[in-house]
């Protein structure tokens, strides 16, 4: 239940107990709701990390995305996206932007607006180029 959920669970999760409550009531609501938990076991390590940045948004990472498009104005007529490179570009993180704008859930509108700026990046870079 989540009223169970304790100190044990929160590190599980890599955060403080009241931040993994607020988490879940932003989720479920304050109902005490039936969790389910998920445990993973290692079946596999690859030589070399998996590099998300580089898949995601070629040799930049998220920080330096969003410092870059919000310094060349990119998102200018876009305030929303704005909002979320600033987030991006003072913490660092997809993940404390997201909790920043209202929690995890949020990570896939950050990482929905790092692409797109990433995208104008690039595509910038090779007008400039050609």
């Amino acid at each position: 239940r989540k009223s169970e959920i304790g100190h044990s669970h929160a590190e599980l999760e890599g955060m403080g107990l009241e931040e993994l409550k607020r988490e879940l009531d932003s989720l479920y609501g304050r109902r005490d709701t039936t969790l389910y938990i998920i445990h993973f076991t290692l079946l596999e390590k690859f030589d070399r990390p998996f590099e998300p940045e580089k898949k995601f948004y070629g040799h930049r990472n998220p920080r330096e995305i969003a410092i870059d498009v919000l310094k060349r104005g990119l998102f200018r007529h876009d305030p929303e996206g704005e909002k979320i490179l600033r987030l991006v570009a003072q913490t660092g993180s997809i993940r404390k932007a997201a909790l920043l704008l209202g929690g995890l859930s949020k990570r896939r509108k950050v990482r929905a607006v790092l692409r797109r700026a990433a995208e104008l990046l690039t595509r910038e870079e090779m007008e400039g180029a050609g």
